[in-house]
């Protein structure tokens, strides 16, 4: 769970929107480190591989019990699940779960990517994908 303060990682991922409270809003951390009261930590969170242009990463631990999720989609909820026309709730931050899988291509300066995740209560399935030029 706490690791040395050097992350084990190829590289270090940080993929964020502009607008974190937007509804659709997306956090990604490979790792993380926090000031406690033991100390300072290092949370990872994904297991990355780089290999030449080609990344691949898996969410390993979401740090739910640290009270630490910084991998989340701001998703919206309905009120009461099965009467829609009551209304949702604003949008909120639903962590990523154990398993969610990152992969794409990072080349010339241009990165394309696809995520693949459930969210920890296994109510939201995402499939996005990602394009910088």
């Amino acid at each position: 769970m706490f690791r040395s303060l050097a992350e084990d990682n190829p590289v270090q991922m940080v993929l964020t929107t502009s607008d974190l409270g937007a509804l659709g809003a997306l956090s990604l951390h490979s790792a993380q480190s926090f000031d406690t009261t033991s100390g300072r930590v290092l949370l990872t969170y994904w297991r990355v591989r780089l290999s030449g242009t080609t990344l691949s990463a898996e969410l390993t631990d979401p740090h739910l019990s640290e009270a630490a999720a910084l991998n989340v989609f701001n998703g919206q909820r309905l009120l009461v699940p099965c009467r829609p026309e009551m209304g949702s709730l604003p949008p909120w931050p639903i962590p990523l779960d154990v398993g969610s899988a990152l992969t794409g291509t990072i080349a010339d300066g241009r990165v394309r990517l696809q995520l693949t995740s459930v969210s920890t209560d296994q109510l939201l399935d995402l499939d996005l994908s990602f394009a910088s030029d």
